[in-house]
């Protein structure tokens, strides 16, 4: 396990049950059937990532509160603000 998640870069925090291992070995596949739903904010968190890397750097921390603030003031009125009130229904 520990040299899976050496080569692969898995988080020691996240679980892997050895059950799961063991019946993808039996099925003989490793592939995760369903990857599950991307983010509709998914365009858009590269750059505020980068805000937020930039303000930090000018040691100008931000609070989880104006980061939602931030977040939300770049989408509005855009496809991406679309999408997430969608996906909240």
């Amino acid at each position: 396990m520990n040299t899976a998640r050496a080569k692969y870069d898995i988080p020691k925090q996240a679980e892997i049950s050895v059950e799961t291992i063991r019946t993808w070995a039996k099925r003989g596949s490793c592939n995760v059937a369903h990857p599950g739903l991307t983010s509709p904010m998914e365009e858009v968190e590269d750059y505020i990532v980068e805000i937020m890397t930039q303000l930090a750097e000018m040691q100008v921390p931000i609070t989880c509160h104006q980061g939602l603030e931030l977040a939300n003031s770049l989408i509005l009125e855009t496809s991406t603000a679309k999408k997430v009130m969608t996906g909240k229904k």
